[in-house]
């Protein structure tokens, strides 16, 4: 069952197996080391609503960030302001926006997927420089469409870029920096998934972006099977969650989107 058809769903706690051991069986010291499963709630989107509702007129920095598949929770996360009829812009750094996942979030609701698609405007960014341009460009649009919601799919693997010199990066991440600040006082809430850094030598990119998020979501794989989520910010929701997660595989992209 996958987080969207857990999202009515309450949470269900799961536990380590006991299992007696046998007569035959060879001393624990020739056993090879097992890691436990992970002793945590099970993840729907409906937990992480509780966060997200509680902060719902306020403007700022919402970050998912770590496993690829937050670009997947990400947009499953939009199923809400969808269903109520809520614009949203949406930018996508690195082929993230996946076509057939809100075909899937439609039929779950019994909606057709036009419904969706027609209430986001897409624009997809292939350097940083386009991406600062597009975040430029954000508030023009919200105002056009009347969306509090902005939505950045892997905005910074445009700034990973190692044809980019560092010099330039990093003064374009700034002015990035200094624009979604802009965008979170003028109300908006802006959420980005990062998945972790493709460079290790500009990983400070993503550790800016933790400083400034009021909302905060951690996003692991402790094996191939299982990921584990830890809501990080606001302070009073701490949680973590266990998921169970399928290997990663390479995400359907769409070439269709409209540019604003």
């Amino acid at each position: 069952m996958s987080a969207l058809e857990k999202s009515q769903s309450g949470s269900v706690t799961s536990a380590v197996p006991i299992v007696a051991a046998r007569a035959d069986s060879p001393p624990a010291a020739l056993l090879p080391a097992l890691r436990p499963s992970l002793v945590a709630p099970r993840f729907s989107l409906g937990q992480l609503y509780v966060a997200w509702e509680s902060m719902k007129q306020q403007g700022g920095l919402y970050l998912i960030y770590g496993e690829t598949y937050v670009l997947e929770l990400a947009q499953k996360m939009l199923s809400r302001p969808l269903i109520t009829r809520t614009p949203v812009i949406l930018i996508d750094g690195n082929n993230g926006f996946n076509l057939y996942l809100y075909t899937r979030m439609a039929r779950h609701f019994a909606r057709r997927p036009e419904e969706f698609l027609r209430l986001m405007k897409i624009s997809r960014a292939f350097t940083c420089h386009q991406m600062v341009s597009l975040a430029e460009r954000v508030q023009k649009t919200a105002e056009k469409y009347h969306s509090p919601l902005v939505v950045a799919l892997d905005p910074l693997a445009t700034f990973y870029d190692e044809n980019v010199p560092l010099f330039e990066a990093n003064k374009l991440f700034k002015e990035f920096e200094s624009t979604l600040r802009h965008l979170a006082r003028r109300g908006l809430k802006v959420l980005m998934a990062c998945p972790a850094p493709a460079v290790k030598q500009r990983s400070q990119y993503l550790e800016a972006l933790k400083q400034e998020a009021i909302f905060r979501l951690a996003c692991e794989r402790h094996n191939p099977m299982e990921l584990v989520l830890r809501l990080e910010q606001p302070e009073e929701f701490k949680q973590t969650w266990a998921l169970n997660a399928a290997p990663v595989a390479p995400m359907r992209y769409s070439r269709q989107l409209r540019l604003f």
